[in-house]
């Protein structure tokens, strides 16, 4: 069993153990998932004896109380009120204009963009979710059969009356003044663990603090080993580091003032995720001068294609304008281009964009993999990076997928390995990982720069 597998289980096995009687948290481990029974509140308990301490991810913060938890956008400092069900509301007056309240732990979701599911789906409470938008869009096999069964209902706006009124919170990608609406920034937050950390956000609605600190430290933790291990394998084998263009076309449109235009993209999680892997970015460029963009990939290893429509290998060439015939790309004589489009569901949707956001020692152990493959054991199955120059297929997820209803982990759990238990290639002869002691010297070394 690989280690997402474990951490997951753990979790759910944990959120499923914590007692309904208000005695289930005396002992510190847990925090209500139901509420105070009428005429039980004590203002002198702490409601909340697991807390949160974020460590990643920079667009939200919290602040607790023993009754209730603020939490603060700090990208536009949207204030959520999440006070313990069955406590009294907390005073208005005593929160910036505009603070949302919501009794926690809340039982009724709707997500409105794909990226808010994976999230509960880690946590262990896909059963929360009552609608989601963009229905035809989302890869989760589980979520797809959800939807089959009825369990979950596709959002409609018109309907009456109002599921958006219905639920306790509704998820968005968008401001608003509804009561129960909270906007999520998880894709904007700079770096790839400051966006896994978003699972600990949407914890908060649950009381589910206990669960986040599990998952997301077994994310963080294999996130860290695969970055550790390619460094010591590297070095071990004096091996040439790599060097990652992550690159797009754009056709002619008003946005580019109707010329064709080709960008190399640094952005921060791009920036870092590439570095933790042991490469090389590609320099940032914006240009419509063909010839000049060429330049910037004369020394490029790997190139990791984002154009929006790219329907196959040839199609690239022409977009790029490569001439198949003349040419010295490193990436192209060693059939490394790759694009993000190696899980997707019927309709085209890229699961990169949804659970890519996620599960990021997922998206650290697929790095590795095209860049420094002898890294990882050989039978280490793709993800999303599919390779464009040897003509891989995308796998098509549907919820023939969800093999198991109840298992979370659905299409990785045979994709994500174990870290900590993997081989070092360090020759020749493959030896097992350096003692704990230097992993965890390695590990604790990482995160502190990190």
């Amino acid at each position: 069993m690989n280690q997402s597998t474990l951490v997951v289980i753990s979790a759910i096995l944990l959120l499923a153990t914590v007692s309904t009687s208000v005695a289930s948290f005396a002992d510190g481990t847990s925090n209500l998932q139901e509420c105070i029974p009428n005429g039980q509140y004590n203002a002198s308990v702490n409601y909340f004896p697991v807390r949160t301490v974020i460590s990643n991810s920079t667009l939200f913060n919290v602040t607790y109380t023993n009754s209730y938890k603020v939490v603060t956008d700090t990208a536009d400092g949207t204030t959520y009120v999440l006070y313990q069900c069955g406590s009294p509301k907390p005073d208005a007056s005593l929160f910036a204009a505009g603070a949302k309240f919501f009794s926690v732990p809340v039982t009724k979701v709707l997500t409105s963009q794909t990226p808010n599911n994976p999230y509960l789906l880690l946590l262990g409470l896909q059963s929360k979710i009552k609608y989601v938008d963009s229905a035809a869009y989302i890869c989760s096999p589980c979520v797809q059969m959800a939807l089959e069964k009825g369990e979950i209902l596709p959002y409609n706006s018109s309907a009456v009356p109002s599921q958006m009124d219905s639920v306790d919170v509704a998820f968005t990608y968008m401001k608003d003044n509804k009561t129960n609406t909270v906007m999520t920034r998880e894709s904007t937050d700079p770096g790839p663990l400051h966006r896994a950390g978003w699972l600990q956000f949407y914890a908060f609605f649950f009381n589910a603090e206990n669960v986040s600190k599990t998952v997301f430290g077994g994310i963080s933790d294999n996130y860290h080993c695969f970055a550790n291990a390619t460094r010591i394998t590297l070095d071990a084998r004096r091996s040439t580091m790599q060097k990652v263009a992550w690159a797009s076309y754009s056709a002619p449109s008003k946005y580019n003032g109707n010329k064709a235009s080709w960008t190399i993209s640094a952005a921060a999680y791009k920036a870092k995720i590439t570095a933790d892997g042991g490469a090389q970015l590609a320099p940032a460029l914006t240009t419509s001068n063909s010839s000049e963009f060429l330049a910037a990939l004369a020394d490029v290893d790997v190139l990791i294609d984002e154009t929006y429509m790219i329907s196959n290998y040839s199609h690239f060439m022409s977009e790029y304008r490569i001439d198949p015939n003349v040419t010295n790309f490193k990436f192209i004589k060693q059939n490394r281009v790759y694009r993000q489009d190696g899980l997707m569901n019927s309709v085209g949707s890229r699961d990169w964009l949804e659970s890519g956001i996620s599960y990021d020692d997922a998206v650290m152990q697929e790095f590795v993999r095209i860049t420094y493959p002898v890294v990882l054991p050989t039978a280490v199955k793709p993800l999303w990076f599919r390779n464009l120059a040897t003509g891989e297929q995308p796998l098509i997820l549907t919820s023939a997928n969800c093999t198991n209803y109840n298992d979370i982990v659905h299409i990785y759990k045979d994709r994500v390995i174990n870290c900590a238990a993997m081989p070092l290639n360090l020759s020749s002869s493959p030896v097992l990982l350096p003692s704990l002691i230097t992993l965890f010297a390695a590990v604790l070394i990482s995160m502190l720069i990190l």
